[in-house]
């Protein structure tokens, strides 16, 4: 009686030349590890370091990745849109220091309390508040909700604008205008 030949394994390694039609120069069989040193993406990319300034990262480097990551290149809508924001909230400032001229009122309590302080502190604050606002919002930019968020804001602060354009306007069709 001959003994058949025997049935290849499953979990037999693969011909050499199979695996180098597969994987090229880099197929070996067993497989051996030959990176050293830590594994440079143990840790994510950090919202704020030198490479926000001098960095190339405009996107995710991998299909996929285009969300909840921290890039280094910003568009130039995402920048158009924190500008606009920040012009309509020095209008909203100067518009409201113009109201209060006209014999107004402040109704946010935070804000009267900055204009009893002066009008420097009231600017300044709500400057720098806003401002440290759309900074972080565009550090995060690619994360999920920033955007839409600018853009509420942005619409927020458009229609604060034309409540204001409607206050003065009031202001001068009642003659209380100095």
């Amino acid at each position: 009686m001959s003994d058949p030949s025997p049935t290849p394994s499953k979990f037999a390694p693969p011909r050499p030349d199979a695996v180098a039609d597969l994987v090229g120069l880099y197929g070996r069989w067993p497989f051996v590890e030959r990176r050293s040193g830590a594994d440079r993406r143990s840790k994510p990319t950090r919202m704020l370091s030198k490479w926000n300034f001098w960095g190339t990262r405009a996107r995710g480097r991998r299909r996929g990745e285009d969300r909840n990551i921290y890039v280094d290149r910003y568009e130039a809508s995402d920048l158009v849109v924190v500008s606009v924001i920040l012009i309509l909230n020095v209008l909203d400032a100067w518009l409201t220091l113009v109201y209060l001229g006209y014999g107004g009122v402040e109704a946010n309590p935070i804000a009267k309390a900055l204009l009893d302080a002066g009008t420097g502190s009231f600017v300044g604050a709500k400057s720098v508040a806003v401002g440290g606002c759309l900074l972080f919002l565009v550090l995060h930019k690619k994360f999920m909700a920033v955007r839409p968020a600018l853009r509420v804001l942005m619409g927020f602060y458009g229609v604060l604008l034309v409540y204001h354009l409607y206050l003065q306007a009031a202001a001068l069709i009642s003659g209380n205008i100095v």
